[in-house]
């Protein structure tokens, strides 16, 4: 069987995708327990990928996320999260919250930084299988490798994804805002200078339906002079619509510091070249009356990035078709392909299939 670029797909691939077609699994709402003046919340996900590329890098199955998830409350005051993930045996949220006001509550612990749409969007509700596209095997966007895709910049520059601190957060009629003050590192890993990294999203809902928001980020990094400084990054995201309820849109640009890419400042000093980037994701949740698939979701992202203004023809296109198969509830089959094409050179793609099962 031969696919795209006249590659083979392997047939672990095909029978996988085939089996999980011929099944669907039911599962039950989420368990609640009493203990020691809480109401703890459990739940999780478990999301299998099988994946193949056009590059050389080897067709795969993996466990990309077995979580386990348990919301505390105490009461409307005092709150708390803790995820871990079963496979890579790592703590990704571990918080607590206080909600002084509806206008004002304060979180400590391990959280989602407080910036881009595309990154706060839960992971059991996201449609695509990979917020960055990214293609195995393939490395060619200047100062951050991988593809040059807007969730590439914002998860290797470090602006998003999950970091230690502090968080607020409230709203206030039609306005909400969210704001975070972090260590600035890797997830997981330990500060590594004074600095500390700012990020802030707010927004307004424009209308039923329509959330217009604005992003800002204030990213703490060290220079090779081993000096702290300061990435800015900032722009603008809308949404319209939800998910499984019919049209779903979200669109976000960003401008800011490619502090990975240094590509020289006056007299020749290192300074970081300046990155655009702007993505476009629609989807549309239609209800079916099948046995064992309760709607279908058909899929469409487009990415366009240049990751330095200083570097002539580095950047890039990413194109992601799919379609999601919705079994009960957020339960879920997906296949998606991601099409990246270079400013310069060829094209690569990688296929994903992939399971959500939700609980």
């Amino acid at each position: 069987m031969k696919l795209l670029c006249g590659r083979r797909l392997t047939w672990p691939f095909i029978v996988a995708f085939c089996a999980v077609l011929s099944v669907a699994t039911e599962a039950s709402g989420q368990l609640e327990l009493n203990s020691r003046g809480a109401t703890l919340r459990l739940g999780g996900q478990i999301d299998l990928h099988a994946t193949g590329a056009s590059t050389d890098a080897p067709d795969m199955f993996s466990i990309r996320r077995a979580w386990l998830i348990v919301d505390i409350t105490h009461d409307d005051f005092l709150s708390g999260r803790f995820i871990t993930d079963m496979v890579t045996e790592t703590v990704f949220d571990a918080s607590v919250r206080f909600a002084f006001h509806p206008a004002f509550a304060l979180s400590f612990g391990r959280f989602k930084r407080s910036f881009d749409l595309f990154e706060l969007e839960s992971i059991s509700d996201y449609l695509f299988l990979e917020r960055s596209g990214r293609v195995p095997g393939y490395s060619g966007c200047t100062g951050i490798g991988s593809i040059c895709s807007y969730t590439s910049l914002t998860q290797r520059l470090l602006l998003v994804n999950r970091d230690t601190g502090l968080r607020a957060d409230g709203r206030i009629g039609p306005f909400g805002y969210t704001a975070s003050l972090t260590n600035g590192t890797r997830f997981g890993a330990t500060d590594d200078n004074d600095g500390k990294s700012t990020a802030t999203r707010i927004w307004v809902q424009a209308s039923e339906g329509l959330q217009v928001g604005m992003n800002a980020a204030y990213k703490d990094y060290v220079d090779p002079d081993g000096r702290t400084r300061y990435a800015r990054v900032w722009g603008p995201d809308l949404e319209f619509g939800t998910y499984q309820d019919g049209l779903l849109v979200q669109a976000g640009v960003l401008t800011g510091d490619n502090w990975l890419s240094l590509s020289g400042g006056p007299g020749g000093a290192p300074e970081p070249g300046r990155f655009v980037t702007g993505q476009l994701q629609i989807s549309i949740h239609l209800p079916t009356d099948l046995r064992r698939i309760e709607g279908l979701a058909p899929m469409l992202r487009v990415s366009v990035t240049d990751p330095d203004g200083n570097v002539d023809d580095d950047g890039g296109v990413l194109l992601t078709p799919g379609i999601a198969a919705y079994l009960k509830g957020k339960t879920r089959i997906t296949l998606n392909l991601d099409r990246y094409a270079p400013s310069t050179g060829s094209s690569v793609w990688a296929l994903r299939m992939g399971t959500l099962l939700y609980f």
